[in-house]
């Protein structure tokens, strides 16, 4: 019996040496998959994501290698074939962590929403069907990229996750994006909006001057006043601050006061700042 042992013995140390010898191999495509990544060498990217999954079907990199296609095949701009490979991890993540199926479920809305915007709309039930999603940043992405949906119809729908950005998210910036993302869809429903809270019809007027050159001139609906920060360059700002002066206490004091021109000299900037009237 002990010949059996030995046979059995090395059986299980060749198999044991070739699963090593393969997952070597699995790790060194993986680690050529990330440098021709960040190489922005989308095609060997691609070639090696392939190589790993059709060699090493059962490694435990098979789900990254598929996320990884998807992601050259999305630069490489064959955006139909990097949606199904997207589609795949999140109908099967098997293998992939959590952070690459979380963009794999945002990448696919974003491409819905491209190839919809080239006039294929075929695959856009993908966004639509995130506005309902339990997380909610997948459900407020989807929201914002379904704005630029040039199908009105279906662009409406995000409205309702939309109103809810502005109802209870309290991140500025995301309230920003929400309103504009309204405005892209159908104007009159930031005016809905401004008339709740008493603004309809008043505009925010911004000028700054760099030295005697104009650098921004904007009018923005009074109800997307907090875009204001956005827009004014990140230089003149920053004299603003250096001054003591916060931008969105700018906003709201000229708000309280609707017939004032607030005229502020920050060093080379200069900033003329009112409340208008759209009518």
């Amino acid at each position: 019996m002990s010949w059996v042992r030995r046979l059995l013995a090395a059986a299980l140390l060749a198999g044991a040496f070739a699963s090593a010898v393969a997952q070597d191999e699995a790790d060194r495509l993986l680690d050529a998959i990330k440098l021709a990544l960040f190489d922005r060498d989308w095609q060997t990217a691609l070639d090696q994501s392939r190589s790993l999954q059709q060699g090493f079907p059962d490694s435990v990199h098979a789900g990254e290698a598929i996320y990884f296609e998807a992601q050259a095949l999305e630069r490489l701009g064959r955006l139909k074939d990097a949606l199904d490979r997207y589609q795949q991890l999140v109908r099967r993540p098997r293998g992939v962590g959590e952070l690459h199926l979380g963009q794999a479920h945002l990448s696919s809305v974003s491409i819905a929403v491209d190839l919809c915007r080239q006039g294929d709309c075929s695959r856009l039930s993908i966004a639509e069907d995130a506005l309902s999603s339990s997380d909610k940043g997948r459900r407020y992405y989807a929201a914002l990229r379904l704005s630029f949906v040039p199908v009105k119809s279906r662009a409406r729908r995000a409205v309702p996750v939309l109103r809810e950005i502005l109802r209870a998210e309290g991140d500025d910036e995301i309230r920003n994006r929400a309103n504009l993302a309204l405005l892209r869809i159908d104007p009159k429903l930031v005016e809905r909006q401004a008339a709740q809270l008493g603004i309809a019809g008043r505009t925010l007027n911004l000028e700054v001057f760099d030295k005697d050159d104009l650098i921004v001139d904007l009018v923005l609906p009074l109800s997307l006043a907090d875009f204001l920060v956005d827009v004014i360059p990140d230089e003149a700002l920053d004299d603003l601050r250096k001054e003591g002066l916060d931008p969105r206490d700018l906003v709201r004091s000229i708000e309280r006061s609707p017939q004032r021109i607030l005229t502020i000299r920050a060093n080379d900037f200069l900033f003329r700042i009112w409340i208008g009237s759209s009518n």
